[in-house]
């Protein structure tokens, strides 16, 4: 039976967004992985049958709740799925390491 981790990280703008990981059943290799960013006004949820059988194959599959959807916040409904910004919309707008922040990363 495939692995599922969940877990979370912040990005640069301060709002935590919600990861899912599907791995491989052990002792099974990993043939291949697989990082699925999901579309406007859907949620990671939504694909955890299709994400274990990638796994039960081999092929570790990760994705996150975008900004405004699913689990991740903002979590307020006037923000929900609100893009100001198309930069915020790659790579969670600049990760923060620890959760502490990246004095190096650019101001949103």
């Amino acid at each position: 039976m495939a692995q599922k981790q969940t877990g979370e990280f912040v990005n640069a703008r301060g709002q935590k967004l919600v990861t899912v990981a599907f791995l491989p059943p052990a002792p099974q290799p990993t043939v291949a992985s697989f990082l699925y960013h999901h579309g406007m006004g859907e949620h990671v949820g939504r694909y955890d049958a299709r994400f274990a059988a990638l796994a039960e194959k081999g092929i570790a599959t990760f994705s996150f709740d975008a900004a405004g959807h699913g689990n991740s916040e903002p979590k307020e409904d006037s923000e929900r799925a609100l893009i100001l910004k198309f930069e915020h919309t790659v790579g969670g707008g600049g990760a923060r390491r620890g959760g502490r922040g990246d004095a190096s990363a650019p101001s949103p």
